[in-house]
């Protein structure tokens, strides 16, 4: 599984490019659950998931602001439970030219 935003999205997607070339059509599958969309190959125990989470952790609305919790990953790793390999991202968020992340 692939976690993180729009790069690690494109990643994903290479990857699938990658991999569905040699497999027929009737064996292949996409759907998606929420934030996570998941490639799956029909004669193997096997897929390629993707969950959005920009931030790993939590964001959420308290007193009409965002409240960022480090110490919480909970909303998102409900959908990383059971995978056997799993890659985070989330770099492209902190690189800014001013130094600082605007919600």
């Amino acid at each position: 599984m692939l976690v993180g935003d729009s790069i690690v999205r494109k990643q994903w997607e290479s990857l699938v490019c990658l991999v569905e070339a040699v497999i027929p059509s009737d064996k292949k599958l996409v759907s998606s659950n929420g934030p996570s969309i998941t490639f799956h190959i029909m004669d193997f125990p096997a897929s390629i998931e993707f969950t959005w989470a920009p931030l790993l952790v939590e964001l959420k609305d308290e007193e009409n602001k965002k409240v960022l919790h480090l110490d919480s990953i909970g909303e998102n790793a409900k959908y990383w439970l059971g995978v056997d390999v799993l890659m985070f991202d989330s770099a492209h968020w902190w690189w800014t030219h001013s130094g600082k992340w605007t919600l």
